[in-house]
């Protein structure tokens, strides 16, 4: 409520921040899909401050990387980290939700060292910065690295996985499981055979073929 509207414009990713006054309490699992067992709530007297001087004992990012083949056994709604090359995007396109807006969605295919694939889809801003990075290295032929951080699991024809509010998608980045998949993907993924875990493709490569029902009708 207001410390949303309090801490909202002052808390940004990857900025270092001392935290204080805050109230420890147990995690909400319902809401909150990190391992830990307690958060902090910020209530009126709870301060946010940025620091500066950053401290380089704190980690920058912290993955937590399983296997797409390891995905195909989750339940729905679970959170995962991935990291692969992108075989293939799909355009930009506009899905109606059911409250009446309209949103931005992008699918791509993600394969791993285990030999499988996935699809992944983009919503929203997503579909905008990384989305059209993406769209751009595979357009010029490139099979670029991503990072997935907290995707969700979802059950539809076979397993997908999608972005969340709290997602965050790295393309080519620079730390060790990246130089290990580009690696890999150079020295044999590249003619590897690959299995999806996600049995139809909603749009990844697919032309797509707009008619009226009257046509559709028609045709029987």
């Amino acid at each position: 409520n207001e410390m949303v509207d309090k801490f909202f414009e002052v808390i940004v990713g990857g900025n270092v921040y001392l935290i204080s006054k805050g109230t420890l309490k147990p995690a909400r699992k319902e809401y909150n899909h990190l391992p830990n067992d307690y958060e902090i709530q910020l209530e009126n007297g709870s301060t946010v401050e940025q620091c500066y001087e950053d401290d380089a004992a704190i980690p920058r990012n912290r993955f937590r990387f399983c296997y797409i083949s390891d995905v195909e056994n989750m339940e729905s709604n679970s959170i995962v980290d991935l990291i692969g090359i992108v075989l293939s995007i799909s355009p930009t396109g506009l899905i109606m939700r059911k409250s009446g807006t309209e949103v931005q969605k992008k699918a791509f295919r993600l394969m791993d060292i285990s030999g499988r694939s996935v699809e992944v889809t983009m919503w929203g801003n997503f579909c905008n910065a990384e989305g059209q990075r993406l769209q751009s290295l595979c357009d010029s032929g490139a099979f670029p690295v991503l990072a997935v951080k907290a995707g969700r699991v979802s059950e539809f024809n076979g397993k997908q996985v999608s972005t969340i509010g709290s997602s965050q998608l790295y393309v080519e980045p620079d730390f060790p499981e990246a130089r290990e998949v580009r690696e890999w993907y150079e020295r044999e993924g590249r003619n590897a055979p690959c299995i999806s875990i996600s049995r139809v493709s909603s749009g990844v490569g697919r032309q797509e073929i707009r008619k009226v029902i009257t046509q559709i009708k028609e045709e029987n």
